[in-house]
């Protein structure tokens, strides 16, 4: 399967503002990347690979990169708001 380097950012759902320090992690693997300070990431994964990510205080939350790459369909250079 293809790999991508997937960056992104962070943030809180009601507000909308970054959440530093939260750690994603690629399925049950060692794979994992923690946000910065500013709440931004940066993490090679697979289509197949699922994204869990957390932070002291917030729910957690998950990112099934094969619904994902079904979404998107503008161009992976660009924003893109995953809910």
């Amino acid at each position: 399967p293809s790999v991508y380097q997937l960056s992104g950012l962070i943030t809180g759902h009601s507000r909308g503002e970054p959440v530093p320090f939260s750690l994603i992690r690629v399925n049950q693997s060692r794979r994992r990347a923690v946000a910065n300070a500013e709440g931004f990431f940066s993490i090679a994964v697979a289509p197949t690979d699922t994204l869990h990510i957390s932070s002291v205080g917030f729910k957690p939350s998950r990112l099934v990169m094969r619904d994902f790459l079904a979404q998107y369909e503008g161009d992976l250079n660009q924003p893109y708001l995953y809910e």
